[in-house]
């Protein structure tokens, strides 16, 4: 493992002062799946009051739970003690924080089998020894997302920890274990305990993944996806889980397909307002959203000039995001629909996208400022829909005069 100086010179300062230092969770399993760590976390037997003294800049991030942050330059590394269990009365967080001395107490307290592994960091050593006591080298060689013991115990310790399941599943390719997936579907009523906001990131994690689809047929068959939507979802379609894959990495485009609630668009809205969604994505969402269901059922009848207008209905803003999603669809008439998009070109989405302006009319027209002016741009807008290559200064004025003449007539 290509190690970070910090997090050796971390590592080696615990240490030297008599404390065990190890690396853990997801950085480990990140290396063992041959994969760069997005991050470094320490688990250490000093307490959290002796990191700080061994550290010049710390932040006490999670000092309520043990974990202080260990600032090197640009660089920081989360640093927390070893922990036990703890009773979990409200399914969230733990009522009181129980210090451990050794590692192995840390690691059984611990969500699933692949998050459960630690090594200590050695300089110019190959032969590193994982310690792990919950098989979870061979569940990632299987695959396979297992909790740690009791599955209903770890799950009811953190509610969250199913949705993290997902999640994992839809980052790595796995599949999630029989007995952890049965508590799964048991306990789902219990994410209702745990605040919007951390289940918006473990949604937003899900579908920025590579297979979003994986995390969402296991949420939508344990019942976690009608505890989000506060609403029975069991006839989402099939086809959409395929169409969220097929669409790019874009948090707010596969937002638009999975909160894609038609019956009702307010309610789509307020649910997003709910899981904490800022403002620009729901308006985003709600436009994609909206647009979306207006042109996906139409059948591959147009001609270029109506596939114009619905460009220019959508807006320059949305459209290449709206066509995104209607290319992602399978069916047969979007396919050709979005084919026919991609042939079409168009110079003008609005009023504001043609060459020629209010004041060039004026002037070259010796027209007064009114609403003659604004009759001709809405003429010669129409005329660039039909025609793009009308788009230019002296094609514009051309019809402009034509059409002031005509008009007089």
């Amino acid at each position: 493992m290509l190690i970070p100086q910090e997090v050796m010179i971390i590592c080696d300062t615990i240490r030297n002062n008599g404390f065990e230092a190890y690396l853990v969770g997801g950085c480990v399993r990140d290396w063992l799946l041959n994969k760069e760590p997005n991050d470094w976390d320490i688990a250490t037997s000093a307490k959290p009051d002796r990191i700080q003294k061994l550290f010049k800049k710390t932040i006490p991030s999670g000092i309520i739970y043990g974990t202080i942050t260990v600032v090197i330059g640009d660089f920081q590394c989360e640093v927390t003690s070893f922990r036990g269990d703890s009773n979990y009365s409200d399914g969230r967080r733990p009522d009181e924080v129980i210090f451990v001395e050794n590692i192995e107490e840390d690691l059984k307290r611990r969500d699933f089998t692949i998050n459960s592994l630690a090594f200590q960091p050695e300089h110019n050593k190959n032969d590193i020894k994982i310690i792990d006591l919950f098989g979870g080298q061979e569940d990632l060689n299987n695959k396979i997302i297992k909790a740690v013991g009791d599955p209903n115990e770890r799950l009811r310790e953190d509610a969250l920890r199913m949705l993290r399941a997902c999640r994992f599943a839809s980052q790595l390719g796995f599949s999630i274990e029989e007995k952890t997936l049965k508590a799964i579907k048991d306990n789902h009523e219990l994410l209702k305990n745990v605040s919007q906001e951390r289940i918006y990131i473990e949604l937003k994690k899900i579908l920025l993944s590579e297979k979003p689809s994986i995390g969402l047929r296991y949420a939508f068959k344990t019942g976690l996806m009608n505890v989000i939507f506060e609403d029975n979802v069991d006839d989402w379609h099939e086809f959409m889980f395929e169409a969220i894959d097929l669409l790019p990495k874009d948090f707010c485009l596969r937002s638009a397909i999975l909160f894609n609630v038609k019956e009702h668009i307010i309610k789509q809205v307020d649910l997003l307002k709910r899981l904490k969604y800022s403002a620009k994505e729901i308006k985003k969402i709600h436009h994609l959203t909206k647009n979306y269901n207006k042109y996906r059922e139409y059948l591959p009848m147009f001609d270029d000039y109506e596939i114009r207008m619905i460009m220019v209905n959508i807006g320059k803003e949305y459209f290449n995001d709206v066509f995104e999603i209607l290319l992602a669809n399978e069916n047969a008439s979007l396919s050709y629909f979005s084919r026919k998009c991609k042939e079409v070109s168009i110079s003008a989405y609005s009023i504001k996208d043609l060459a020629i302006n209010g004041d060039d009319l004026q002037k070259e027209l010796k027209l007064s400022p009114g609403p003659e002016i604004k009759k001709l741009l809405d003429y010669l807008f129409q005329k660039v829909t039909e025609n793009p290559e009308f788009n230019n200064k002296e094609k514009l004025l051309e019809l402009a005069k034509y059409e002031k003449n005509t008009s007089k007539a």
